[in-house]
């Protein structure tokens, strides 16, 4: 996940918002970015020149020296000043004077245009319209279409028992193109699979998508000029896309009034035919939706000379999108401002994963997906460790070690098992054999440096079958491993559990039965005589 510096100076050299509108995206003032904006073209940077730094490393390239703090001022009751300046008719003048004087000595004044632009920012405007006129791929809205039972259709289980779902709602903002899916719920996992299914649906990556303030996409929502805050899970869909996510002001639909029209419709044309219907999966209620949705956006619009919404996206909106990225969004779970320990181990969910030693002391983050685990440090991927399976376990690489680690190491059985773990469990139970065989670590060690330099020369699967056979036939010695390679042996299996077979008749072989036959005529014959 990008952080807000890298974010600022890769919006400033796509050149495609004002100063006004990434400062709002990156928390920052349009001076800030006005500053950026000429540092970034003195210095003669470029996208390709940013890919690997981090936010550091950015801050030096752009602002060298110091860091700009930020200001703090107190904040006064916007709401009593303008009552009195409009219907008492107390001159701002005066209401600065007093917004002032009301201050401690610890708290720090607006200065006086700002006080102004503050209140210009916040007073009504008598209930005047603003009608938006929007670029083609400059916006997409989206919100969440509300429960209406009498005219939605009805999810059941296997019982017969209704099922709670979410329906998810989008529209270009030029061409007014509708997108809607039925999910499960407005948890992040399912909001962020919606999410991804209408980015696939229009086919291309908007300047900026505004949505409503749901739990799993804002951690806090927009009041006033306060930007809300978005969750890490939704911020770093915002960044794999490239495009930025603006949140609408609470109790202000006007802010997405596209989106808001585009859901009565999605209402009206397209759950209402389908009200008497059941379903059974959510699969099958999206099939339906989608054919529906096609006729919809197939419909000529009279307000657009009879155009239908698919004519004037394939006119406008398509052309302004840019091309989705090649690889796919993997959803995950964020955990911030982890501290790694001093044995350089991040701890996340029971489990501890390790990092570059010279971290040891610093704060990372985490995302935690189905498979995997993702450390990063100020922006930047540090390291993607598998998943561990059930608790307290250590995930460790072998390269975070100092040098000095990494040969201590060697000198228990768990630290030399981790070295060939890569190769494969049957390379670990080799190691653990050889230990238990010959009781020397260090013996033990160097068979194991030798299996890892087979792997370079050998794949890992081949190199873990020869290991297997090794261990079947009791020879755990690393030139019994480099026979079975040479020889090509790791493709036949040795099953120890097989009783030796029993060789086949020859018919020109006399036996041990013909012997003993004459042995039992010798001694009748004696018998007689």
């Amino acid at each position: 996940m990008l952080t807000d510096a890298q974010r600022r100076i890769r919006l400033i050299l796509e050149a495609r918002l004002n100063n006004t509108e990434i400062a709002k995206l990156t928390n920052c003032s349009r001076n800030t970015v006005a500053g950026w904006r000429k540092k970034a073209a003195a210095i003669g940077i470029t996208l390709e020149k940013l890919d690997g730094l981090d936010e550091l490393e950015v801050r030096q390239l752009v602002t060298p020296g110091s860091f700009a703090r930020k200001q703090s001022f107190a904040a006064p009751d916007v709401g009593h000043i303008l009552s009195e300046n409009a219907d008492r008719g107390v001159k701002l003048q005066t209401l600065y004077q007093e917004y002032t004087d009301g201050l401690s000595p610890t708290e720090r004044p607006m200065g006086r245009s700002t006080f102004y632009r503050l209140l210009e920012q916040h007073r009504d405007r008598n209930g005047i319209i603003l009608s938006f006129e929007y670029e083609p791929g400059e916006m997409i809205q989206a919100d969440f279409v509300g429960r209406k039972k009498k005219k939605q259709p009805l999810l059941i289980d296997l019982d017969g028992e209704e099922i709670d779902y979410d329906l998810f709602c989008a529209a270009s903002a030029k061409s007014r193109k509708i997108f809607a899916i039925a999910i499960e719920s407005q948890a992040k996992l399912p909001a962020l699979q919606a999410f991804v299914a209408m980015m696939t649906f229009f086919g291309g990556v908007p300047v900026i998508v505004t949505i409503d303030n749901f739990a799993s996409a804002v951690t806090t929502p927009r009041r006033g000029n306060i930007d809300a805050v978005p969750t890490p899970e939704f911020q770093e869909l915002a960044d794999h896309y490239g495009f930025g996510l603006k949140a609408a002001r609470v109790r202000k639909p006007r802010d997405k009034g596209i989106v808001e029209n585009a859901v009565g419709i999605v209402q009206n044309d397209v759950l209402a035919p389908l009200r008497d219907r059941r379903f059974f999966s959510l699969a099958e209620m999206n099939h339906a939706i989608q054919e529906r949705l096609t006729v919809l956006n197939a419909r000529p619009m009279a307000g657009h000379n009879n155009k239908s919404r698919n004519e004037l996206f394939e006119e406008t909106d398509a052309h302004g999108y840019r091309p989705l990225p090649s690889r796919a969004f993997e959803p995950g779970q964020w955990l911030l401002r982890l501290r790694v320990g001093r044995d350089y181990r991040v701890h996340v969910q029971g489990n501890r994963y390790s990092v570059p030693s010279r971290l040891a002391g610093q704060i990372v983050n985490a995302k935690i997906t189905t498979t995997s685990v993702h450390l990063s440090h100020l922006g930047k991927l540090i390291v993607t460790h598998p998943q561990a399976t059930g608790k307290d376990q250590d995930v460790v690489h072998t390269d975070h070690a100092p040098p000095a680690h990494r040969a201590a190491r060697l000198t228990t059985l768990g630290g030399i098992k981790a070295l060939v773990r890569d190769i494969g469990p049957n390379a670990e139970v080799f190691v653990d054999k050889h230990f238990r065989i010959n009781k020397k670590p260090a013996a033990t060690a160097q068979a194991a440096q030798k299996l890892c330099a087979l792997s370079e020369q050998f794949s890992c699967e081949r190199l873990d079958r020869a290991c297997q056979r090794a261990n079947l036939i009791g020879k755990q010695t690393v030139q019994t491993v480099e026979n079975i390679l040479s020889a090509g042996l790791y493709n036949l299996s040795v099953d120890s559990s097989e009783e030796p077979s029993t060789p086949a008749a020859q018919g020109n072989i006399r036996g041990a039965a013909y012997f003993a036959d004459l042995m039992n005529a010798q001694d009748e014959g004696d018998e007689d005589v």
